[in-house]
């Protein structure tokens, strides 16, 4: 079991035993600067591991990850506003119009 894998179950166990309460670990035996002390590592300990877990964001920038079907859809939009040549689209049966003018002439 490497370091940080350690350390996260390590934190687990404290979570739960934090939750569970000082009487079910028998930690009111301790002396009073010891129980202070435990308590205030625990605060210490758990902000950090919060932080560690959230998701990062880019640097500068405000807004929040978007998921991947949002992200497709706005390349889509981006890509269609950005093309600069337009297929040009016939009117139907105007082959057969310039078909018959030919044959006309």
């Amino acid at each position: 079991m490497d370091y940080p894998t350690l350390l996260r179950h390590l934190e687990g166990n404290l979570r739960l035993l934090d939750a569970r309460g000082t009487k079910y670990i028998g930690l009111e035996s301790l002396e009073g600067e010891e129980l202070a002390e435990l308590k205030e590592g625990l605060k210490r300990l758990v902000p950090k591991a919060s932080k560690k877990t959230e998701a990062p964001q880019e640097q500068g920038s405000s807004r929040p990850r978007q998921k991947p079907a949002q992200m497709i859809r706005r390349f889509l939009d981006d890509q269609k506003s950005s093309q600069p040549f337009q297929k040009k689209i016939s009117k139907p049966g105007a082959f057969a119009e310039k078909r018959n003018q030919r044959k006309c002439l």
